[in-house]
């Protein structure tokens, strides 16, 4: 290793930005790899592995994998002639040795305050301060991370606080100095008194009156919003007016914006191979049978966007369907969100029958867009996509049929820190479907054409080497006529936008805390502008190219960069104060307990509105469940209880169990069982003590679920009847869920039949919500079966069966199965009994427990032990063998009663009895009443044989 590679910076303040030897070196695109640099190197010392994937991989299958991967891509660029990256099977380190850190040079400068230091040293420190630590490093599902960040942020803006609050006053005598101070101190801390009476002071000491004025009415309004009252003193001293003579805001004049080249739509330069790729994709796509992918990758800005739109162009002169669709980093956890920018409204309508069905009904609107000559869809940013909606595109490729072409764009490197955008790119190359292209940059001649296009006064000779063939960069440098300038695009664009008017900055500014499309009537009600005005700079900024239509009322930035780099621009409290403004805007708007619930999650959570967060992760939660978007619902659950703790006692137990049940039905697999009971048992308790009867029911019936889905079926009985017992008719949902459940243990656990009928009928009476109608379906099949009704036993399980399957409940479709079959072999149907092995084999898979796997070869032994005794008596001899070893009592003597009831038709008599003995031991064990019935009766039937003549 060179001696070069040893002068290694870091820069933490801005974005993360690596340097060797004065040469600024490319980074990984994973957000979480260069986030865990920025954490190596802040937090220092030792961390231990879990630790480190807790904090940052939460969510894949395998987070030391991922820890693996992303150290791997570090250690070449930060190793130095010894490892900087220390790791071994337990432990990761950073050592710092050789390295320059911007944030602990500032740390150690200050480390004795700002008094005794130089003012030419206090503006070295703050010419450090590129942005916030870390910026664009905000991970919303990764809570420690988050958290830490937040801190970390916090002491380093303390410290530049303190430096700008010194340099304002100690330059004021200089006024020119001391008004730069002074403006960063204001977009700093938007809200302290202190910074706006210096910079209207400093603005008055220069003569600029006016400039004053506008500065103090600006003050004025904020605290007005913000915190209901008027600045005080120290503002109406700075300007030397007293306070009510403050200018109104129709007295305030905007800076009108800086002139800027149009914005037009260039073509394509330099991509005649790539277009010939599209052209033979859409010829290969009309002869194929199913769906196939597009898969376009590259780096933000190589023209992923451009191409999508060429095919869907061209796939209109074909006379295709063209349908275009966008994902957000914001919209990460709301389900369905790049299909409703594609089909519209109804996209995420509820659908009872499961998410199968929603997704034939999407199939269909699909099929009906298409006049014969197929449909294109183009998913634009799928790194961003969200569970649901990868779920959908998988289902598609396989089920769409043909005449249905899906392209994506993707950024090269994001999709590793998005587990659905992964999961979806490697179903795809499993099965076949995915056709990769990717972009690669402009050479010199081609960046050449396209900036001379823009502008052919640019000196294209510097130009084209800092933009690396990255057309963006080469759009936005030709727009400012001045290349050079900024070795960085996201700098490029930050300081176009620089050059706008002040209501042109206001608008994109609110636009990027939004994070997604914006429309102007939000944009008015969170900035406190006209429409007028929003109007006006909208259509300028149209024409400056940095944002475009959406429909009738909305806008999008015309690329997500220009969005990061507005955003970059705002302080934290600036971003807060934006964040709260936009959340109480949703919060007012009747939709927000539904399709706008996920976006007011994300706007109250970023502006630390705790329990609105809280309110509104419930309100995602619970229509991720009704759409069966079960990821996104426990990402949501997670979220809310981050912010539960910080909430009043009795609303966090509230809160907290109705954010648990979400965690609870969101279904099997995604559940930590033991912290879901420990919490929930600590909180019903609570409960129950503060008199809160609802929340103790709450608690109460989903540690029944719990307790029965782990086989506690005694104390799934005795939490269910609690519950009941518990606040009785406090909440109608919820108590027509306990009743099934209810009815439907005590009907699986063959105690109180009559008390299980009684519950499951007074739910039919009251009318079922979606949520109790599995219970209540199996609970009434299970009661005609132990009543010797098989007709409406297999009628009900079938109905329960399907239901359970189509909100992707395995547990309780399983379940519902395995009782189906021993139903249907004693209906005499075990044909269609065996016709489900795919089935139940597949669900007794998908729970991955011994047991399920025992009983499911069992049953299916047994429908073929029906139909042929003889010639699979060792087979089932074998599966019995296996069965009773799992200890399962329960199911153990079902089995061996149907068994012995073959074998009393068979006229095995002995061989019944010995079979009708052991499952009378067993169900005598476990109390199963109806089990201890039916082997007395075969036992009676295989003693006392009946002769015919």
């Amino acid at each position: 290793m060179s001696r070069m590679a040893d002068e290694l910076r870091i820069n933490l303040l801005g974005e993360l930005e690596l340097s060797v030897g004065g040469r600024v070196v490319q980074l990984p695109s994973s957000k979480k790899t260069r986030a865990l640099l920025g954490y190596l190197v802040l937090a220092r010392g030792e961390h231990s592995r879990s630790r480190l994937c807790d904090l940052l991989w939460d969510g894949p299958a395998d987070p030391r994998a991922a820890l693996r991967w992303s150290l791997s891509k570090l250690r070449p660029l930060v190793d130095g002639a010894l490892p900087r990256i220390r790791a071994d099977r337990e432990h990761v380190s950073f050592d710092p040795q050789g390295v320059t850190v911007d944030l602990l040079e500032v740390r150690s400068a200050l480390a004795g305050g700002t008094a005794e230091l130089d003012v030419d040293v206090l503006e070295a420190c703050c010419g450090h301060y590129r942005g916030e630590v870390l910026e664009g490093l905000e991970l919303d599902d990764c809570f420690g991370f988050a958290h830490w960040l937040a801190g970390e942020r916090e002491k380093a803006r303390n410290l530049r606080t303190q430096m700008l609050a010194s340099l304002s006053a100690r330059l004021i005598d200089t006024p020119e100095r001391a008004l730069h101070h002074a403006r960063a101190w204001v977009a700093l801390e938007p809200l302290d008194e202190g910074a706006h009476a210096r910079l209207i002071e400093a603005l008055a000491r220069l003569g600029h009156g006016e400039d004053a004025q506008r500065a103090a009415s600006a003050c004025t309004q904020l605290f007005q919003r913000e915190l209901g009252r008027a600045p005080g003193e120290a503002v109406a001293a700075a300007l030397r007016l007293r306070p009510e003579e403050h200018v109104t805001p129709s007295q305030v004049a905007h800076t009108p914006p800086a002139e800027v080249l149009p914005a037009r739509d260039l073509g394509l330069f330099g991509r005649a191979e790539e277009c010939s790729a599209l052209e033979r994709f859409l010829d290969e796509s009309r002869s194929s049978e199913s769906a196939r992918v597009l898969w376009l990758s590259g780096e933000p800005g190589i023209g992923k966007s451009r191409l999508l739109a060429e095919l869907l162009e061209r796939a209109r002169q074909r006379g295709a369907a063209a349908l275009y669709g966008k994902a957000y980093e914001a919209e990460l956890a709301r389900p369905l969100a790049i299909w409703h920018e594609v089909l519209g409204d109804g996209t995420e309508q509820e659908q009872p029958a499961g998410r199968t069905k929603l997704f034939e009904d999407v199939r269909a609107r699909l099929r009906a867009a298409d006049t014969g000559a197929g449909v294109v869809i183009a998913l634009d940013d799928l790194q961003w996509i969200d569970e649901a909606s990868a779920a959908l595109v998988s289902w598609l490729a396989r089920e769409g049929g043909p005449g249905l072409v899906l392209a994506a764009a993707v950024r090269a490197g994001e999709v590793e820190d998005n587990p659905a955008a992964l999961r979806l790119q490697r179903a795809l190359k499993r099965e076949g479907s995915l056709q990769p292209l990717e972009l690669e940059p402009l050479d010199e001649a081609e960046s050449s054409a396209l900036m001379r296009s823009i502008n052919p006064e640019i000196d294209v000779g510097g130009a084209i080497e800092q933009s690396g063939g990255n057309p963006l960069f080469a759009i936005e440098m030709a727009r400012m006529g001045e290349a050079g300038r900024s070795p960085r695009l996201e700098a490029c664009i930050a300081e176009r936008l620089d050059r706008l008017g002040e209501v042109e900055r206001e608008l994109v500014r609110a636009g990027a805390v939004m994070g997604r499309r914006f429309s102007l009537e939000l944009v008015a009600g969170v900035t406190g502008l006209r429409p007028g005005e929003l109007l006006r700079a909208a259509e300028s900024l149209e024409v400056a190219g940095v944002v475009r239509p959406e429909g009738s009322d909305e806008f999008d930035f015309a690329h997500d960069l220009m969005r990061r780099a507005a955003y970059a621009e705002l302080s934290d409290p600036a971003r807060r104060l934006l964040h709260r403004r936009i959340a109480r805007a949703l919060a007012e708007d009747p939709r927000a307990g539904d399709e706008l619930a996920p976006d007011l999650a994300r706007q109250a959570s970023r502006a630390d509105e705790h329990g609105l967060a809280a309110r509104a992760c419930v309100s995602a939660g619970e229509r991720c469940l009704r759409l069966f978007a079960f990821e996104e619902a426990t990402s949501f659950a997670r979220r809310g209880l981050a912010h539960a703790p910080l909430l009043e006692a009795a609303e966090e137990r509230g809160l907290s169990i109705e954010l648990l049940a979400i965690e609870v039905h969101a279904g099997l697999g995604r559940r930590n069982c033991e912290a879901l009971h420990a919490q929930l048992t600590q909180l019903a308790a609570s409960a129950a003590a503060h008199d809160e009867h609802g929340p103790a029911r709450n608690a109460l019936y989903l540690l029944s679920v719990l307790d029965e889905e782990s086989g506690e079926f005694v104390r799934a009985e005795a939490r269910t009847l609690q519950a009941l017992e518990e606040g009785r008719g406090a909440d109608a949902v919820t108590e027509a869920r306990a009743l099934a459940n209810s009815g439907r243990c005590l009907a699986q656990l063959e105690r109180e039949l009559p008390s299980a009928e009684r519950f499951l009928r007074e739910v039919e009476e009251r009318g079922t919500p979606s949520g109790a109608r599995v219970d209540l379906e199996w609970g009434l099949g299970l009661l005609a079966w132990h009543r010797g009704d098989l007709i409406g036993a297999q009628q009900k399980l079938e109905q329960a069966f399907q239901r359970a399957r189509g909100h992707e409940n395995h547990w309780a479709a399983f379940e519902c199965l395995s009782r189906l079959v021993l139903v249907e072999v004693a209906a005499g149907k075990a044909e269609r009994a065996l016709d489900r092995e795919e089935q139940l084999r597949l669900g007794a898979k998908r729970l991955a427990g011994e047991s399920e796997q025992a009983l499911a070869e069992a049953l299916m032994v047994l429908a073929a032990y029906a139909l042929d005794p003889s010639g699979t008596l060792a087979a089932f001899e074998r599966a019995l063998t296996d069965l009773r070893a799992q200890d399962n009592k329960a199911v153990l003597a079902a089995v061996l009663n149907q068994a012995a009831e073959l074998d009393v038709h068979q006229g095995e008599n002995e061989r019944a009895r010995v079979r009708a003995q052991e499952a009378l031991d067993a169900a005598r064990a476990v109390g199963r009443e109806r089990q201890v019935a039916r082997a007395e009766e075969i036992l009676d039937a295989a003693q006392h044989p009946k002769h015919t003549e």
